[in-house]
């Protein structure tokens, strides 16, 4: 394991990653999306109140 990252308060559901590898998004069933900046290894922005 590189990095672990514990931020939703529900399951993931889904991950995608930025075509450079600088950023990944985790989306959740807490209704919020994360994108995470993975060479600082920390959270950047938190989207609320997405449906999905």
């Amino acid at each position: 394991m590189i990095q672990h990252y514990n931020a939703h308060d529900r399951p993931v559901n889904r991950i995608a990653f930025h075509p450079l590898g600088y950023h990944m998004a985790s989306v959740s069933s807490d209704n919020k999306i994360k994108i995470w900046e993975l060479k600082q290894g920390r959270l950047g922005w938190t989207v609320f109140g997405h449906e999905g």
